[in-house]
């Protein structure tokens, strides 16, 4: 062939420097898409983060609306106890009516101290989800906005629902 040998080396050289440049540029490419797969990755553990903190922080809000509720039953509950016992005492009515009333206030007593141990759990779970200590005290407030939305009453939450990719 007429090729001399500095020639053929020179083109190897060329070549190979060729194919590192595309193997570093491919490389570079790579890694880019690495970061914004990572990234994307991190936005989703934080928006799976913000909405275990707002499932927990309806936990609270639905479990205190039950202590609540229940509490309403037994302060009912006694209010037809003592008209049970006027009636009885007038004549109007047997024991049997003071002894049902009675009954159903212990049941009752049950359901708050129920209630209220479930609302025990909720707070705890939220602020393990905050990383904050178990027994740490919050005060919750539901807050509903001028377009009739129910928005989070505690700032550090709805900062982070506004906007997650703080």
């Amino acid at each position: 062939s007429s090729y001399s040998p500095e020639k053929q080396w020179t083109a190897s050289v060329k070549v190979s420097q060729l194919i590192y440049d595309e193997m570093a540029q491919a490389n570079v490419a790579v890694q880019k898409r690495l970061q914004e797969s990572l990234a994307h990755e991190y936005a989703g553990v934080e928006l799976d983060i913000i909405k275990l903190a707002a499932d927990s922080y309806f936990n609270v809000l639905y479990a205190k609306t039950l202590v609540d509720i229940q509490k309403s039953n037994l302060h009912q509950t006694r209010t037809y106890l003592d008209l049970a016992r006027v009636r009885e005492s007038a004549g109007a009515s047997g024991m049997t009516e003071v002894y049902r009333w009675e009954a159903q206030i212990a049941q009752n007593r049950v359901e708050v101290t129920r209630a209220e141990a479930q609302w025990r759990a909720a707070q705890m779970q939220f602020n393990r989800v905050l990383n904050r200590a178990q027994d740490e005290l919050f005060r919750l407030t539901p807050v509903v906005s001028e377009e009739g939305k129910l928005c989070i009453g505690m700032p550090m939450l709805a900062d982070y629902l506004k906007d997650p990719g703080r």
